[in-house]
């Protein structure tokens, strides 16, 4: 006689440590200078470029308004339209807004040019503040870990080049989002 209660049981806690270990093998979301092609897509799976967190998750005065708010993600410095921006896990474009320039502070809700990422697991990861995005980051399209999605730049609420990236376990709502170096090392940022 089958236990299906046991069986389900079984496979939602193989799922749960499955989503776990995707957790704990995020890159870190800036790339390498160097770029390899692989079929017309870009990677840069060598050591970032910058490491440097200059806002963090949490509460803070908002560098370009001046305004207190909530910050739900981190800020990483990098060089405008070079420093590469890379997807920390493998996943599906669910979003790309383009557009956005650079002084236009609200432009996106203050997220700039941006591309979200839905993960297998429930995840959601968001890279904004883009320059630009590559032209094959498209909306369904399914990307690996490391791709390039595009490069830091100065659009939404910065006035700095950055990349604002944000994690969201769970769920693709602002109430998911979670402190992302609880999750990515720039000690170990290409983990295995």
């Amino acid at each position: 006689d089958v236990d299906y209660y046991r069986l389900e049981h079984i496979e939602s806690s193989y799922q749960e440590v499955e989503d776990e270990i995707q957790r704990t093998t995020l890159y870190w979301p800036i790339g390498s200078d160097e770029i390899e092609n692989k079929d017309g897509v870009k990677f840069a799976p060598g050591d970032p470029a910058s490491t440097t967190v200059v806002s963090y998750f949490g509460e803070r005065t908002n560098p370009a308004t001046g305004e207190s708010e909530m910050h739900y993600g981190i800020d990483i410095s990098g060089v405008e339209g070079e420093t590469n921006v890379i997807s920390v896990y493998g996943g599906t474009v669910l979003e790309v807004t383009s557009g956005c320039t650079v002084g236009d502070y609200t432009c996106n809700g203050g997220l700039g040019n941006l591309v979200i990422i839905s993960h297998a697991n429930g995840d959601f990861s968001y890279y904004g503040s883009l320059s630009n995005i590559e032209d094959y980051i498209v909306e369904g399209k399914t990307i690996e870990r490391g791709t390039v999605i595009g490069q830091v730049g100065k659009t939404g609420a910065t006035k700095d080049a950055i990349l604002h990236f944000e994690y969201r376990m769970g769920g693709n709502s602002v109430e998911n989002a979670v402190n992302p170096l609880d999750y990515l090392s720039a000690d170990e940022p290409r983990p295995r």
